[in-house]
């Protein structure tokens, strides 16, 4: 009799420490889906010390999520749904702080970024490409 409690007792601790084991090996938080497309700036893509784009939750669920745009193209995973886009490229420009390191500036239209007009809608099961032409114009 013993010997069937004790058995119990050892099958039920290893279950609960599989169970625990595979819980925390689990991935956390949202879901995210493979994103990815170009950008172009005036009919090039953009030429940039440092670009980014940034996908935002308008209701500000989820955290952003960003990719770097390398030669125009972009890849990234993000949440599903509605995403405002910002994009920023910027440039060294000639002035420079008080240790010498150059200053550098947004060349893209706040309209791209901070006033941003982009929006797209990330779903999961649709291949999530995305097309950015942006203008100078208005």
């Amino acid at each position: 009799m013993l010997d069937s409690e004790f058995f119990r007792a050892a099958v039920g601790w290893i279950g609960g420490c599989c169970l625990l084991v595979q819980l925390g090996c689990r991935d956390s938080g949202p879901q995210r889906y493979q994103v990815s497309g170009t950008v172009t700036y005036n009919g090039q893509p953009p030429e940039a010390v440092d670009s980014l784009v940034t996908f935002i939750d308008p209701e500000m669920k989820f955290d952003a999520d960003v990719a770097k745009l390398e030669g125009g193209k972009f890849s990234l995973k993000a949440t599903e749904g509605r995403k405002r886009v910002e994009i920023r490229c910027t440039i060294e420009v000639d002035e420079t702080n008080d240790e010498g390191i150059p200053y550098r500036e947004n060349f893209i239209p706040p309209r791209y970024n901070r006033d941003s007009i982009l929006e797209v809608v990330v779903e999961p099961h649709n291949n999530n490409q995305f097309t950015f032409d942006l203008t100078d114009d208005p």
